[in-house]
């Protein structure tokens, strides 16, 4: 019920002389270099001018206003002022071009109620650019982690880098992306991107065992669209590595575990397996066969020793202090 108790007053001033100004363009709907979706060869547009005016349009060369062709529907009375305190004037560009850069030229006319002697008209055009561009696509392996991956861990819930590349489009990829575990719903914004391309969108989930699905659809500021989705596999490793084979082979000593491995071994009989992995003043490491494969594993062969074997695998999955992986002893095969 609160009110001012004096009026708020507005004075101004009416020229009384003749209007020589011919009408300015102030602002367009659509940003000067602003993109355009590949294809699109249409682009409905408005142009707001200071004042009622009768505006046209050309494309790729500034011309008079008599002599451009592309007319325009424009406000052509005072109480038709837009909230911007601007006039609009609206019309649709069309022979857009992809892949290069569209010249649009805009020339307007003022007091459209006047004769044509007594307007004034813009003696240079507005010009607007419109950027054509290409299909935005996902990259090749561009996409982690790819479909058929299994990503292992040994914690019940194992960290997941989804991440994306896009190239082409606008700006060599540059784009917002989005992902979600429904193909139709609930797209949240990948909330990391590289700074030097922006091109790269990055996320972490944090996920249980199991299969999952990502879609993952990005746009560019064009308005051209790629998608594409990954199944992978979520695998919990809650068990250390076991030994399928123990081997004798050229006076060497072979286990093979059933994934790759770090396998140690301790000749100690009073500690036996009582010892840390890794742990080089009481266990030895055993050798590979070859730097590719990580599930055979030697050790010098000797009849007169106990070999006390802990195996480890990638995530640190290993047996208990106490316990071994396998306990083995050689004999004396010539017996």
């Amino acid at each position: 019920g609160f009110y001012n108790p004096d009026p708020y007053v507005m004075e101004f001033c009416v020229d009384d002389g003749p209007d020589t100004t011919p009408p300015q363009i102030k602002e367009t709907s659509i940003p000067d270099n602003s993109p355009v979706q590949f294809e699109v060869d249409e682009f409905p547009i408005v142009v707001y001018t200071n004042e009622p005016a009768t505006c046209k349009w050309t494309k790729d060369n500034d011309l008079k206003f008599e002599l451009m062709e592309n007319t325009m529907d424009c406000a052509k009375n005072l109480w038709e002022i837009q909230s911007n305190m601007l006039y609009a004037c609206k019309g649709k560009l069309t022979s857009i071009q992809d892949r290069k850069d569209n010249l649009f030229y805009f020339r307007c006319e003022d007091k459209p109620w006047s004769a044509k002697n007594g307007r004034n008209v813009m003696g240079q055009g507005y010009k607007l650019t419109l950027k054509g561009t290409q299909p935005l696509n996902i990259a090749d392996d561009g996409v982690r982690p790819k479909e058929g991956d299994t990503i292992s861990g040994a914690t019940t819930t194992i960290e997941v880098n989804i991440e994306v590349k896009t190239e082409n489009g606008y700006k060599d990829g540059e784009s917002t992306c989005y992902f979600s575990q429904d193909p139709k719903n609930n797209f949240v914004e990948f909330p990391e991107i590289e700074s030097e391309s922006k091109a790269v969108h990055k996320q972490r989930q944090d996920l249980i065992g199991g299969v999952y699905t990502y879609y993952i659809r990005c746009i560019d500021l064009g308005g051209n669209l790629a998608t594409v989705n990954t199944t992978f596999n979520v695998y919990v490793d809650s068990q250390p590595p076991q030994i399928t084979r123990v081997l004798y082979g050229s006076e060497s000593l072979e286990i093979i575990t059933e994934e790759d491995a770090t396998c140690f071994y301790s000749n100690n009989d009073n500690t036996k397996c009582n010892y840390q992995i890794g742990e080089e003043s009481l266990a030895t490491q055993m050798s590979y066969k070859s730097s590719n494969n990580l599930r055979e594993h030697f050790a010098t062969w000797d009849v007169s020793l106990n070999y006390y074997i802990k195996c480890m695998d990638k995530n640190e999955k290993q047996p208990s202090p106490t316990q071994c992986s396998i306990i083995v002893k050689p004999e004396n095969l010539a017996v």
